[in-house]
């Protein structure tokens, strides 16, 4: 997995992130020849949650990128108190800038679809495009966050006490905003990778603040983006709302639809029936044709056509089937097949 240093306003970052060609899953380039799709993951999940979409097919006719976010995955750096998505974006630009990637089309889920927002916003020169799957409302409802405070002073107190169960507590919290609580080999896998993960990034007293500024603080204090700074947006968007989304209704992504109207912007409206939050790893089946759709039909750029198939081994793969579950299910099989 390369890595790359930048020196954003918020403080360095040495930035852990996974090219996929046509030809090789662990490219350390793209293809300049191909169309590439770059991939912002959620809070506390990294960039293993995308294996749905680096094993399709039809999305490996592309050049994809995913990379781990500040605080989150393999990444290295500090979370500076008062971090904003605007912030997060600055992040992603400076990341592009340092690989040189040309313009993209952005795909994001939840936190990761505020970070394309805001990159299109402040940054659009690298944008050709945004799939914005269960972004989030305007504001946050109070529900919502007292959950996400709830979960933060449970994995708090956990590392505090060095208690296992409440460690298994904090992500089960964190499963439920993102699955609903349902539980499949690969949730189950990303629960443990998370946690893995967690335990290096988010263990000492001021790791654990950190946390809250990432999975807290970030969202209880967003503000909506102004039409005049929409109107900045360059190309379409496609928003995708997941229909058993537990923490956004159907109407606040509605209305986040209708600002985007209001500014001028070209955007569609699709709903994943049964789909919780983290809708692409539990609907990739129903997502990824459409991702797919959404950049060969607005691209100049031929996607692959061979010779042969793409190889659509995940990237991600060997890393997520590195731990045993504990429960015989621990065989190299992965989700496509459900």
């Amino acid at each position: 997995m390369p890595k790359v240093e930048i020196n954003p306003s918020s403080g360095p970052l040495t930035v852990f992130y996974t090219i996929s060609t046509p030809e090789n899953a662990n490219a350390t380039e793209i293809n300049p020849s191909l169309p590439t799709i770059l991939f912002l993951h959620p809070v506390f999940c990294p960039s293993e949650i995308w294996e749905g979409q680096f094993q399709d097919s039809e999305l490996r006719r592309c050049n994809l990128v995913a990379i781990d976010l500040r605080l989150h995955g393999q990444t290295e750096g500090g979370m500076p108190e008062g971090f904003t998505f605007i912030d997060g974006a600055e992040d992603v630009s400076c990341f592009m800038d340092a690989i040189n990637l040309p313009p993209c089309f952005l795909v994001g889920v939840s936190m990761g679809s505020s970070i394309s927002i805001h990159l299109a916003v402040f940054h659009p020169k690298h944008v050709l495009g945004l799939f914005l799957i269960s972004p989030l409302s305007a504001w946050e409802p109070e529900e919502v966050g007292a959950g996400r405070q709830e979960i933060w002073e449970v994995w708090k107190e956990a590392k505090e006490s060095d208690d296992p169960d409440l460690l298994n507590q904090a992500a089960m919290g964190a499963l439920q905003l993102g699955f609903n609580n349902a539980q499949t080999e690969l949730t189950e896998r990303l629960a443990r990778i998370t946690l893995d993960y967690g335990a290096k990034q988010w263990g000492t007293p001021a790791q654990i603040q950190a946390l809250r500024y990432v999975s807290v603080d970030l969202f209880l204090q967003r503000t909506p983006l102004p039409k005049d700074k929409l109107e900045r947006i360059r190309g379409p968007a496609v928003m995708v709302h997941a229909a058993a989304d537990v923490a956004y209704p159907e109407e606040y992504l509605r209305e986040k639809q209708k600002d985007f109207l209001e500014a001028g912007r070209e955007v569609d409206f699709i709903s994943i029936e049964g789909a919780p939050h983290f809708a692409n790893v539990t609907h990739a089946k129903e997502i990824n044709p459409l991702l797919s759709q959404f950049v060969f039909s607005r691209t100049d750029l031929a996607p692959f056509k061979g010779p042969g198939e793409p190889n659509t081994v995940s990237p991600f793969h060997e890393r997520l089937w590195a731990f045993d579950l504990g429960h015989g299910g621990d065989s190299d099989e992965s989700e496509e097949e459900e």
